[in-house]
Parts: structure tokens; sequence; C-alpha cells
């Protein structure tokens, strides 16, 4: 029993603890972050399990009676629906037989013990628990979202639901938006000045010092390196606007993230002090849009001023796309295995075991929350693609970035074993791309294999608006 809790509690301790004593852990650059912990036992079989005092990872529990056998039962939710999102339950003693016959707890168990491993019967003691940093129980592909785990040891010996039992509420994958810079100017005369509030992280405050029976909205994205135009809102009636927001979905919800204690403006806007909250959060970025590095200008404009603007906002940011899983599978047949190099985060080897004289790719895009397909491909001539990769210029930079040691195929493709390198950071997703959730599935077909594929890749991935 206590080898299964070492197993369970190495989940929570191998969430790297920060300076405020939140638990995160980090996968790339997707961030869990632990809200909360709970762990209980029956008093009976185990006296107490509980937190070492002044001590962040090092959890104790003492086994008061000789646990023969027990059983894991551990079921994930999401906090908002209730849904199920996977449930594990297997017998605790075959599990410590033979650790690797789940994957996830095996490889959790194993980097968690320290110079000891587990048998059963577990014996009366107290215990403890150490965790390395690295150690997480949740799938490397998982929705973003806030979640509840239950982890329990049940006994047949005894009549209470649990002997021992972890909860926590963790929220994955969630990542704010950050600009890079934010800077404001005005012109100093019917604006006076336009700056943050000294010593305060999100206000900004602003001047009026001449009535301002109308002004006009100006809002330009370009990207940062081509200055190309993204989108751009030309002569924006303010008063019309503030009148009605939702004249405008794009600024609508701009413009209720900025003010503050609910005051809103209206016309003529009255010569005094103003303030702004969450100028820095207020990145009017399209859903639909490019990935790389922007700037949105904003700015406000009015008739009775010869000045190019009255007040105007600078912002800097990009929109990044995050993998977060890769999967490889083969038909185990003309290719007998693909998977990555064990030790290595970078290099993935298969090996083909029968001539391939041709083969075809089929590629799909799909979003996951509604399945639409984004792009596809079907049945591109392998070996007319190895012999003039410029035929698509979308695999021909997927191709040059995976292959590794300057590897050249060429058909037919003789039995042997090769390599592939960065296959977490292949080139496969369009440049323009919709923010949201995608899979991407390739797979390598051959017309003497009855199998769907001999070979296939699916990469899930996040585009989202990230410094």
């Amino acid at each position: 029993m206590s080898s299964l809790f070492i197993f369970l509690l190495c989940i929570l301790q191998a969430l790297q603890v920060d300076s405020n004593g939140t638990f995160v852990s980090v996968r790339g650059k997707v961030k869990t972050i632990i809200e909360s912990v709970q762990t209980r036992c029956d008093h009976d079989f185990v006296e107490f399990f509980n937190k070492v005092p002044h001590n962040d990872f090092l959890y104790t529990f003492r086994v008061a009676k000789l646990a023969p056998s027990f059983f894991i039962n551990i079921t994930l939710r999401a906090v908002k629906t209730q849904r199920v999102m996977y449930r594990i339950s297997l017998e605790g003693c075959a599990f410590l037989k033979n650790p690797i016959m789940n994957k996830v707890l095996g490889s959790t168990y194993r980097k968690v013990l320290v110079n000891t491993t587990f048998k059963c019967p577990i014996q009366p003691r107290v215990y403890f628990m150490r965790s390395p940093s690295a150690v997480y129980i949740m799938p490397p592909f998982h929705p973003a979202g806030k979640y509840h785990m239950n982890a329990r040891i049940k006994m047949s010996q005894s009549p209470a639901p649990f002997v021992m039992e972890i909860e926590w509420i963790f929220v994955h994958g969630k990542v704010k938006v950050i600009l890079e810079s934010v800077e404001t100017n005005c012109d100093h005369d019917f604006v006076e000045y336009f700056r943050p509030v000294p010593n305060q992280e999100t206000l900004h405050h602003f001047r009026v010092v001449r009535l301002a029976p109308s002004f006009t909205l100006n809002i330009v994205m370009r990207a940062m390196r081509s200055q190309r135009v993204m989108y751009k809102i030309n002569n924006l009636d303010g008063c019309q606007f503030i009148n009605n927001p939702f004249m405008s979905k794009v600024l609508a919800p701009t413009y209720n993230i900025l003010i503050v204690n609910n005051s809103n403006f209206k016309c003529p806007i009255q010569p005094k002090v103003y303030y702004l909250k969450n100028v820095g959060q207020a990145f009017m970025m399209p859903a639909f849009h490019p990935l790389g590095s922007y700037q949105l200008t904003v700015r406000v404009q009015m008739s009775q001023s010869r000045a190019p603007f009255v007040m105007e906002v600078h912002m800097h940011g990009k929109v990044k796309t995050i993998v977060e899983s890769v999967q490889t599978n083969c038909d185990h047949d003309f290719v007998e295995y693909f998977h990555k190099v064990p030790g290595t985060e970078m290099l993935y080897t298969f090996r083909v075991v029968k001539e391939a004289p041709t083969f075809s790719i089929n590629i799909i895009i799909r979003a996951l929350s509604s399945q639409r397909i984004l792009y596809k491909m079907n049945k591109l001539d392998g070996c007319q693609f190895l012999n003039n990769p410029l035929m698509s210029k979308a695999l021909m930079n997927t191709y040059q970035s995976i292959v590794a040691n300057k590897t050249i195929f060429r058909c037919p493709i003789p039995p042997k074993v090769y390599f592939l390198k960065n296959m977490a950071m292949a080139k496969i997703i369009p440049f323009f791309h919709p923010v949201g959730r995608y899979q991407v599935n390739v797979q390598i077909k051959m017309s003497l294999s009855s199998a769907p594929f001999v070979m296939e890749v699916v990469w899930k991935y996040n585009v989202m608006h990230l410094k």
C-alpha cells in the first residue's frame, strides 16, 4: 500500500512549488497549477496521512495493520461539467509485481522509488514519500481547463470507502495573455497626459483639458517584421460606439475590460481626469490570426485638433503554437516499430522490415472541439515528393526539419532502421491559422498493405495569444 501511495503522492509532490507555495508543473509551454490538495485516511489501517511539517515535498503516513492486498481507483473529472475524463481501476499487488502493466502509473512509480522496491503484503510502519520534479500523472495530451482528480486506495478487509485518499483541484494548460510592451501617448493639448498610475500595475489615467464634443477611433494591426497591415478600422464614430458598444463585436469586449467601476463614458467628454484599467490586457486580436509578432495601434482623433491624434496606445504581442503531444503508430508489419529514442527528447526511430516500392501521404487538420476539417491533403504520391520536395511547400519545410543527419529518402525504401528529429517542432502547421486547439494526422499508406496505414503521426496543438 505504501508503494502505491508513493506513486500517487509523486503526482502531488512532483509538482514544482513556486515561491508562494503553489504547486506548479510545466511540460514544455503547458502549465498546470494545483489550486488545492487534500489527503485523508481511514484512521484504522492507516493511522495518519499528511504533509511533513515545514517541507513542501514530503508526505508521511503510518500503516497500522498488515495490508495483504489493495486496489487502486483514480478518477479525473472536469470541474464545470463533472464529465469523467479518465478512470483507472486495477489490483495493487499485481501492479507492484509488474508496474509496466500501466504506463502512466508505472512511470510515476519508478521515478518515485528511493533505494527500494515494495512487495505485498505491505508491512505496518511509518512511510515517507520523496518525489522527483518530473513526475506527471496526467496524460500528455489533455484539454485546457479546471479539473478534479481523486485517487483512492481501497482494501477488501476494510469496510471504509478508502484507507487512503488524495484529492486535488488543478488548472491545466491555461496560459495568460501577456503583452511584450504597452506605450501610451497624447497631444498635450486636448489631453494633458496619458500614463500609468504610479505604483499601480493595472491602472492608467489621462486628463482631458478641453470639452470633446466628438471623436473617432482608428485601429491598425501590423506584423512587426514585414509591417504588413493585418486589419484596420478607420474613422469609427466614437460617440456612436459609446452609446452602443455592440456596434463593434471586436471593440465591445475590450471596452468592458477597460472601464473602471462601471463608469461609462458619454459624449461630449467633459474636461476632467479619467481612469482606465487593464490596458495591457485589452489586446484586440481577432480569433483567426497568423502566427508571429504584432503591433496594435489605437488612436483617438478629433476634428477640432490638428494633431494626428489626441490619445494613442501601442501594444506589442505574439501569437504562438504550443505542441501538446506527439503520438506515433505503425502497422507492425511493413514497419516493425516507430517511437521516440529512449533517453532523448528530439529523436524518433522506426524500422522498415519490408521493401516499400511506393507509398502515399494523407494529411488532415481538424479542430478538436468541433472536429471540423481545417485542411486536407489526400494521396500525395510519396515517391514523387521525395524526388521533388518543392511540389508541396508545406511538406517540404516539414521534411527538411525532421530529416536526421541529412538522410535523403529515395524510393524504393529499403528495409533498415531510420531516424527522424524535431518531431515536436515539425513545421506541419499552416502559417495562417485560427486560434484554438487542433489535431494533425499524417498517415503513410501503401497499396501492398491492407492496414489503414503503415506509419502515422498525430500532433495535438494549441494556437494562442502568448508572450
